[in-house]
């Protein structure tokens, strides 16, 4: 019979991983959508402004399953003496919490090494750039957390009208945008998309 305690720590254990996982769907979400064609849009900073309490419940629930699986059941099984848990099942639930431990951190510190899943931003093609009177603005952004943030805003700035270039750098958090100037106000609908998503533009 399993030890009730061993499936207490287990079912923490799980949920660790699904909040690390929530804790780092500011970043790995938005990629997700952008690979299947979908606008990532503000689901990314609706996660990021979470992303504390969510990393404050995972290292919470993984130290409740830690006491659950090597303090708590050995000593119920000690006090009840018709328990009939056995030490191969011990070792297998230990294991699991490990396993999932290492899951949990992986992805709670996801944000850390996104960039290996990133292809560095490519300028235009030049055939893009010929009309002579094209403008490019340099706009500052606040609220990026990580790459994938970068990759997303600058998904959603190219679909706007007028728009023939984009690069958004999230080392320098900001924006450069190449526009045809007789675009109906391009560079108020640039900072509308940018607030869109759910990014600041800061004063310049």
């Amino acid at each position: 019979m399993r030890n009730p305690t061993h499936t207490g720590g287990m079912l923490a254990g799980v949920s660790a991983v699904l909040t690390a996982i929530a804790s780092s769907a500011c970043c790995w979400l938005p990629l997700t959508l952008i690979a299947f064609g979908v606008s990532a849009g503000s689901i990314g900073t609706w996660f990021e402004r979470y992303r504390l309490p969510f990393l404050a419940i995972t290292f919470l629930l993984l130290a409740t399953a830690f006491y659950i699986v090597y303090f708590r059941a050995p000593k119920a099984c000690a006090e009840d003496t018709g328990c009939k848990c056995n030490k191969p099942s011990g070792r297998w639930i230990k294991g699991m919490l490990w396993v999932s431990t290492i899951i949990a951190i992986a992805f709670a510190a996801f944000p850390r090494y996104v960039n290996a899943f990133i292809t560095p931003n490519r300028p235009d093609a030049p055939a893009k750039q010929v009309a002579a009177d094209l403008v490019s603005k340099t706009i500052p952004i606040q609220g990026m957390s990580c790459k994938a943030c970068a990759v997303s805003l600058q998904n959603d700035l190219q679909s706007l009208p007028g728009v023939v270039g984009v690069e958004v750098s999230y080392e320098t958090k900001s924006a450069t945008v190449t526009f045809d100037p007789d675009q109906l106000e391009p560079v108020p609908a640039i900072r509308e998309s940018i607030t869109k998503a759910g990014y600041r533009v800061r004063s310049e």
